[in-house]
C-alpha cells in the first residue's frame, strides 16, 4: 500500500474532519478532565519508575 502526503490539503482535511459528527462526539470526551487524567497518569508513571514529579533542569543533570 502506497501512502501519499496530504499536507498540501491539511486545511481542507481539517475543516472536513471538524464537520464530522462522530469526531465531534469523540473530541467532546477529551474536553472534560483530560488535563487532570493526564497529570494523574504521568504521576503514576513516575512513581512506577521511581521518579518524583520534579524534573531536573538541563544544567542540574
Amino acid at each position: 500500500m502506497t501512502q501519499h502526503p496530504t499536507s498540501k490539503h491539511f486545511k481542507d482535511n481539517a475543516h472536513r474532519a471538524l464537520q464530522n459528527a462522530q469526531l465531534q462526539k469523540a473530541l467532546g470526551h477529551t474536553r472534560t478532565g483530560f488535563i487532570e487524567r493526564r497529570a494523574q497518569a504521568a504521576g503514576e508513571r513516575d512513581v512506577a519508575v521511581g521518579r518524583s514529579g520534579a524534573r531536573p533542569r538541563c544544567h542540574e543533570r
